[in-house]
């Protein structure tokens, strides 16, 4: 009798009664966002090495690059069937290996291949593998990084005060995504500021003429549309803005993890009653595959500046929820309280309006989070799957409550982001465009929790990158 198969690239089947919690296997992909690689449940409890969800503990990853518990299975799988004498077990979910690794040295001629990294938990042989995953079927374009900083000289003459802390987080190779940016606000502000130039093309582009912002372990973002007149047709012509054709054509690109798709509260109050805007949106929710879709959002309260009627908000930000619970994605929230009133409390009782009438595992990317840690709290208290991301804003934080939070949030809970093309880092002032945030720039954020929490930066970049990949449902080999 041959040697039993063994599961290669997919997770392992569940075993009875494992999603008592919420939890479950969609399209092969872990659907519980409380559980983390170390095996805590959603609401804080360990797993037992010896209950029903110990295979949970398995990290992703191909023989070889998988934990001990990986490899224990597949003994037990081996010896399990050699003692029934029977046929291996069905793989479910399986999927073809990744490409060959490339190891030539990076050059001229061979440029156009992703970037290695090196040094990390992820890789036994210290490669990446060719073909950066998604939850779509990938793109036959690859993209190119640079090997250093210097790697195209003649494209930058920036005067860069802060090189040496940015050559330092250059040398960083555990891999980072920005889990929250908008890269058509990115492609209209360098539009603005240089009307007459060709720099306005998009994130590839960017990456080559801007080295210096995106480190080599800049693993790639999700990318966040939130303004409809930009992808919603209005009145049988575009919209002030519209270019879904370019949306199309970017988004194409491996750089790309996935999308989210939305109606900000700042716009709520002009598209909150139009029937195309939700037609549009319901859409693309439902053609996933083809718009590479991983969240509803963002959406929620603005009570800082906004000028949409409040009810118009609250209206929205319950569809989005329906739309969320609908098509069983996560949801992106925007909450902003200011000179209008407490917008933290008002979200909270609207989702525990909709999580008593579905349940209360809706995923949550608490998206800008600049509170307190009694605010996280009431979110944790209320939302299970809740996960708070921080952006350069961090920066600015001088008070004592904002820090705490910092400090006392889980690690397992935190996620990266820039909201580019806003909140730039400080540090790196003189680097890409005028008042533009890169999503490479999140490593910054980064730094300074670590610093926050006193943690090797390192430490901080993996869990950020686990949890976004296990909140937006992220596949890595």
């Amino acid at each position: 009798m041959g040697e039993p198969r063994r599961y290669g690239f997919q997770q392992p089947p569940p075993p009875p009664n494992c999603c008592e919690d919420g939890g479950g296997i969609e399209d092969g992909l872990i659907r519980d966002s409380g559980l983390n690689r170390a095996g805590s449940g959603s609401g804080g409890r360990p797993v037992s090495s010896t209950s029903n969800e110990s295979w949970r503990n398995v990290p992703w990853g191909p023989p070889g690059r998988q934990g001990p518990a990986v490899h224990q299975h597949h003994q037990m799988v081996q010896v399990h069937t050699r003692r029934l004498g029977g046929a291996a077990p069905t793989m479910h979910h399986s999927r073809p290996p990744p490409p060959p690794l490339d190891r030539r040295p990076m050059s001229p001629q061979n440029a156009s291949r992703p970037l290695p990294v090196r040094g990390t938990n992820y890789s036994t042989n210290g490669d990446w593998p060719d073909q950066r995953p998604t939850i779509i079927q990938q793109s036959s374009r690859i993209n190119s990084f640079p090997n250093r900083p210097v790697a195209n000289n003649s494209y930058h003459n920036e005067n860069i005060p802060f090189k040496d802390i940015i050559l330092e987080l250059h040398e960083h190779t555990v891999p980072f995504i920005d889990s929250h940016c908008h890269v058509d606000f990115m492609y209209n502000q360098m539009v603005h500021n240089n009307p007459n130039s060709s720099l306005s093309h998009g994130l590839s582009h960017w990456i080559h003429r801007y080295p210096y912002g995106f480190p080599k372990s800049f693993y790639g973002v999700i990318a966040n549309f939130i303004k409809p007149s930009l992808f919603v047709v209005n009145d049988g012509g575009g919209g002030n803005g519209y270019d879904i054709d370019w949306i199309i054509n970017e988004i194409e690109s491996n750089i790309y993890l996935g999308t989210t798709w939305g109606c900000h509260p700042h716009y709520a109050q002009e598209w909150a009653s139009k029937d195309i805007f939700w037609q549009t949106l319901e859409h693309i929710l439902s053609n996933a595959a083809t718009w590479k879709v991983l969240a509803v959002g963002e959406c929620g309260l603005d009570l800082h500046r906004c000028i949409s009627d409040l009810e118009v908000q609250k209206m929205v930000f319950e569809k989005h929820i329906d739309l969320a619970y609908k098509y069983q994605l996560p949801l992106v929230i925007h909450c902003r309280s200011g000179q209008k009133g407490r917008a933290e409390e008002q979200c909270l009782r609207i989702l525990k309006k909709k999580m008593d009438e579905n349940h209360k595992f809706l995923k949550i990317h608490r998206h800008c989070f600049t509170e307190t840690w009694e605010v996280a709290q009431m979110w944790m208290k209320q939302c299970p799957n809740v996960y708070f991301g921080y952006t350069a804003a961090i920066f600015k934080m001088r008070e004592r409550q904002q820090l705490e939070a910092i400090r006392h949030i889980p690690l397992n809970r935190i996620l990266l982001e820039t909201d580019a093309p806003y909140f730039r880092p400080p540090c790196f002032e003189g680097v890409g465009p005028r008042n533009v945030c890169l999503p490479g720039m999140a490593i910054a954020t980064a730094r300074k929790i670590a610093e926050i929490k006193e943690l090797p930066v390192d430490e901080v970049l993996r869990a950020t990158f686990d949890n976004t990949r296990l909140l937006y449902q992220i596949q890595a080999y």
